[in-house]
Parts: C-alpha cells; structure tokens; sequence
C-alpha cells in the first residue's frame, strides 16, 4: 500500500513567507497604502554574488498570467525578495531587512528615485523615508559608494513591532547553509631546478611546467626533467 506523505512535516519557506507579507501589510497600514493597490510579492532566494546583500526590491518583476492562453497581463507586481543565507540574522534583523525594502517600495510608489544608477542609497530620499520607517540609517566607512545603504530597526520602532504587530518569531528558524568550495587543483604542476642565483646569492630555481599527470608517470618511472646547468632534477614544488 502506498502511504501518502505527510506534507505538514516538512520543512517549509512557507511560514517564512506569511509572515513577511502580513508584516509589510501591516508597514502598508501604518503608512495609509490601500491596501490591493501597487500589489508585490514576497520571495526567498539565494544572494548569488552578491553575498553581503540582505534583500531586494524589485519593480515589476512579475505580472499575472492568463488563466487559458498563459500570457502576460497588465498587472504588474512588485518583489520583495529575502536572500536565504542570511536569514540567521536574529528577528529583529530580518524585520529590519523587511523594513529596509519596503522603504525601497514607498520610494517607488511616490516616484521618488531613492538610489543612484550604481546603488548608492542617498541621502535626499532614502534616509529620510528610512528614519520615517523606524531604521537607524548610516555610511559604512568600509564601504562608501553604498551611501545611506546600512540600517538598523530603532528601540522605538522594534517596541511597536513586538507591541503593536505581535511578531510570530518562531516563523525564523531556517536558513539556507553557505557551502564554501574548495579551491579546485590545477592541472598543472611547476617544477625547479637549483642552478639560479638571485643577487643575495640565494637559489631561485628555474622552472618548468608540465600536466600533475605526467609528472606522476614521470616520478614512478624517475625520469624527472634533468637540468644540465646544475646537474639536478626538477623537482615538483607542490
């Protein structure tokens, strides 16, 4: 007999998700937008290469399709994106980061360009809407072309947030792991001799290169490169 999964014990983004689109309806509310009107959407995804970035936001990356032809609409739908290997951020940070991007929507929403052509967050629309927002919003020394890009959730406004919205922060308890690759081996192998002399009268070596393959037939059968100069080997430097 066939046993059909219990799909409630899985791990699921799902929670995830719900909980970050009731906290932007409630953002929405404490800011008078309509609620159905400008209409996004919440997704979590890998950072890719851009590996510091918290979040995204994105105009119009998605539209509704038709239910029988599946084409396009006219609907256009806005994205708010989470990347997963930072969601090990304490709640208060991903509620910050929430907060971060929705500022990037109301900007968008009153037409107000809130970020330079190379990403720079300013100081003429984004810091002001931020500090509306409830966010601390600075310049990283480390990292100046950023602008205004750094926030942080204020005492006050992570107050209203465990006070007024009621966060459900058992929702946070996944993050997608960040796999470091080992440094892949080239194939090929440098060898040296010990014929050279440097100016302090040090051997240097010269050198060859070969593939690590025929260095290894070359080891088993010893008939490793013979330098006639200094009458020695090339031996291999790794």
């Amino acid at each position: 007999m066939v046993q059909t999964k219990n799909y409630k014990q899985q791990a699921s983004v799902i929670p995830i998700i719900d909980e970050a689109q009731r906290f932007l309806a409630w953002l929405d509310e404490q800011f008078g937008i309509e609620k159905g009107s400008n209409q996004y959407t919440v997704v979590i995804e890998s950072g890719g290469q851009k590996r510091d970035c918290l979040g995204t936001f994105g105009p119009e990356r998605w539209t509704r399709l038709d239910l029988e032809s599946r084409e396009f609409g006219t609907v256009q739908i806005n994205e708010i994106s989470l990347k997963a290997e930072h969601l090990t951020g304490t709640p208060r940070d991903n509620y910050g980061t929430l907060t971060h991007e929705h500022v990037h929507k109301h900007c968008f929403d009153l037409k107000e360009k809130d970020c330079s052509d190379g990403g720079a967050h300013n100081k003429k629309y984004f810091k002001p809407r931020a500090e509306e927002h409830g966010l601390d919003c600075w310049k990283s020394e480390q990292k100046p072309s950023k602008g205004y890009a750094f926030t942080s959730l204020t005492e006050e406004m992570w107050d209203r947030i465990l006070s007024e919205f009621k966060p459900n922060i058992e929702v946070w308890d996944m993050a997608r792991q960040t796999i470091v690759k080992e440094p892949k081996q080239s194939s090929m192998q440098s060898l040296k001799c010990g014929c050279t002399v440097d100016d302090d009268g040090k051997k240097i070596g010269s050198t060859v290169s070969m593939s690590r393959v025929e260095v290894q037939t070359r080891l088993d059968a010893d008939e490793l490169p013979y330098c006639k100069r200094c009458k020695q080997d090339f031996l291999p430097q790794d």
